[in-house]
């Protein structure tokens, strides 16, 4: 419990930790470029309750011409989103989905993306 809280306050967290939880979406972490593992353990010990788990897909690529070629022969069949490209130094930049990252000329070691599904084009 939260020190400095009323009984109320205390009463309401104890009711909160119980009533709600996060799901932990595979996907989700992978974008990221983290850990599954490590993404529990915090959490865990960060006193929240893992209510779910989301096994879910990722798509994880080389950075090289080949590797965005592959992408591109399915570009078209599915949409893949929450594309995070990260370079050889480390950073990491964001884009909405695999089309921004090639328009913005994203030239990443390692790109990871979102499958989303089919598309209707």
């Amino acid at each position: 419990m939260a020190r400095g809280l009323s009984a109320r306050s205390q009463l309401d967290e104890v009711s909160l930790r119980r009533h709600l939880g996060a799901c932990l979406a595979t996907c989700h972490v992978a974008v990221q470029f983290k850990n599954p593992a490590e993404v529990l353990r915090r959490l865990l010990g960060e006193g929240i309750r893992v209510s779910g788990i989301q096994l879910s897909a990722a798509l994880r690529t080389g950075g090289s011409s080949a590797s965005r070629v592959a992408l591109e022969a399915i570009l078209r069949a599915v949409y893949l989103n929450q594309v995070k490209a990260r370079r050889p130094g480390g950073s990491i930049s964001s884009h909405v989905d695999l089309r921004d990252a090639r328009s913005r000329g994203a030239a990443p070691s390692i790109f990871m993306c979102r499958y989303f599904g089919m598309t209707t084009a």
